[in-house]
């Protein structure tokens, strides 16, 4: 694999023979031109252009877009779906009050189930706060566009970001790899 690939998206894709690829209809790479073309209708959910993102940068970085079962593509692909995930909920927790946090520290280590903090109220409340909170955008702070377009700035930059030093590590004597759009 060279150092650039283009991302484009496209309103219709060309038949493949990625029969074994579960994304195989929303998407085709043009090898000799480096260049990656999506189908417009995953733009309408960020989580769900991310997945095809993640998914077909995987298969790249192997150099073989027809197999999902390939077991390197798999370890691939969980490792850079590990390290976003775990980017998103680091983004999350990062709005939580102090008294939110001092609790989360309480609560996670060997934590079996509600009991009473020591003002009377049921530490399994807050496990549903938490949840609340880590999945839904706290809006007190910003507006739902606010919210909104902070997320699609950072988690496309995280995902390119994550992906490109992924792909460093699997191709040697690479020093850029470069997403367009």
């Amino acid at each position: 694999m060279t150092s650039a690939i283009s991302l484009h998206i496209a309103g219709g894709l060309p038949a493949n023979n990625y029969l074994n690829n579960a994304f195989r209809n929303s998407f085709f790479y043009q090898e000799a031109e480096e260049m990656l073309f999506v189908r417009r209708q995953r733009l309408q959910s960020v989580g769900g252009f991310s997945l095809v993102l993640v998914h077909c940068l995987s298969h790249l970085a192997l150099g073989d877009m027809r197999s999902d079962s390939n077991p390197a593509f798999q370890r691939v692909f969980f490792k850079i779906l590990q390290a976003c995930l775990g980017e998103l909920f680091q983004a999350r927790l990062v709005a939580l009050s102090p008294r939110q946090e001092a609790k989360l520290s309480v609560l996670l280590p060997g934590h079996s189930g509600p009991s009473l903090d020591s003002d009377g109220t049921q530490s399994g409340s807050l496990d549903t706060s938490l949840l609340d909170r880590l999945l839904r955008p706290n809006k007190a702070l910003l507006s739902h566009e606010d919210v909104e377009g902070v997320q699609k700035k950072h988690s496309e930059t995280y995902l390119f970001s994550s992906v490109e030093g992924l792909l460093r590590e699997k191709s040697s004597g690479v020093t850029h790899t470069k997403l367009t759009e």
